[in-house]
């Protein structure tokens, strides 16, 4: 499963990190987040950590915009 970069703007007001791009079968197509980065989501929530295919993955850091914070 993968999110392309163009999808985001959908949920993302903003985005910090390695766009990746790649037409191989056995990887990912089109330009997505991967590797470590920054995400700000249109309520204002934000993400710091890694990313596979566009998606959140592995270690990070997740904010609330209430100040709320999850790590893991």
């Amino acid at each position: 499963m993968m999110l392309p970069i163009e999808l985001t703007k959908i949920l993302y007001d903003s985005w910090e990190g390695q766009i990746s791009t790649s037409s191989q079968d056995s990887e990912i197509y089109g330009k997505c987040l991967n590797g470590p980065g920054k995400v700000t989501f249109k309520n204002g929530n934000t993400y710091e950590g890694n990313f596979f295919n566009g998606l959140l993955s592995g270690q990070g850091k997740f904010t609330w915009v209430n100040g709320i914070t999850y790590e893991g």
